[in-house]
């Protein structure tokens, strides 16, 4: 695909718009937000998110994906270990208001979060998984993660 400036479009630039418009739409809401310098560099020793925000000393710790509508995106089992892992360095092992999410954009949809924590629960032990388009319609949307920064909801998937 090629842009409207004659350059072409990675799926590595799509991930990277969407942590931007992730960022922009969670400011927009009130969120602190920073994009992960080491987000989607291949970077293997050390680990970053590709996003995290903060509101009302609340911590969300955030991978960020894309779906086309009848789509699918696929997670590594290791990079849902390594963000949970960031997470516990990033509250000293208290986790209370700390809260990992796979934010996925859906295209023509808007956004919508899984809980990190609940998905590998439910899901069980696999190297890869596969979240489809038509599932994560179900997912909490954006007016579920303000709920949890502002106190208003427990933060369910």
């Amino acid at each position: 695909m090629i842009s409207k400036l004659g350059k072409r479009i990675t799926s590595r630039n799509k991930g990277f718009r969407y942590e931007r418009d992730l960022a922009r739409t969670l400011w927009e809401k009130g969120f602190a937000c920073v994009r992960g310098p080491a987000s989607g560099s291949g970077v293997k020793n050390a680990f970053c998110p590709d996003l995290i925000a903060l509101k009302n000393g609340k911590v969300f710790i955030m991978e960020v994906k894309g779906i086309k509508e009848g789509g699918s995106t696929k997670v590594s089992r290791d990079k849902l270990e390594r963000l949970i892992a960031f997470a516990k360095r990033a509250s000293g092992n208290r986790e209370g208001n700390v809260y990992i999410f796979i934010a996925l954009k859906l295209i023509r949809r808007g956004w919508r979060f899984l809980n990190v924590r609940d998905f590998l629960r439910e899901e069980g032990v696999k190297k890869v998984y596969t979240i489809k388009y038509t599932d994560a319609l179900n997912y909490m949307d954006l007016k579920g993660i303000v709920g949890i920064a502002d106190g208003h909801c427990l933060g369910l998937t």
